[in-house]
């Protein structure tokens, strides 16, 4: 909670296991949002009748739906993608942490001799 008898490396290395406890809660809610976009999106393809394209009710909704589900697959693909920015991130931030933590270990030995 308090730093008052913490080096600037402790400091800095709580703050990096932090960061990299937050990416990790980021990513599982990221991993579940885009998981409940897909089932989601998958009830709405398998609840949707199969219409003809010649009927003429139908031959105007077509093209909007394909137009409307390629959006949303590109959507998609984007957030899927966007993962592995936070993979990369999460990554990032733990070698911050262990090099914190043993330039900290290091520190300590110094200090005890």
């Amino acid at each position: 909670m308090f730093n008052w008898f913490k080096t600037d490396t402790e400091i800095k290395r709580d703050e990096y296991w932090k960061l990299y406890e937050r990416l990790q809660d980021a990513k599982n809610d990221h991993d579940r949002i885009v998981r409940d976009a897909e089932s989601a999106y998958s009830s709405y393809r398998n609840a949707v009748p199969f219409l003809s394209e010649n009927v003429i009710p139908s031959n105007d909704f077509t093209p909007a739906r394909r137009r409307l589900n390629d959006d949303f697959n590109q959507y998609l693909n984007d957030e899927k993608a966007k993962r592995t920015d936070l993979v990369r991130a999460i990554n990032r931030a733990y070698d911050q942490y262990l090099h914190y933590r043993n330039q900290a270990i290091r520190e300590e030995q110094e200090a005890k001799k």
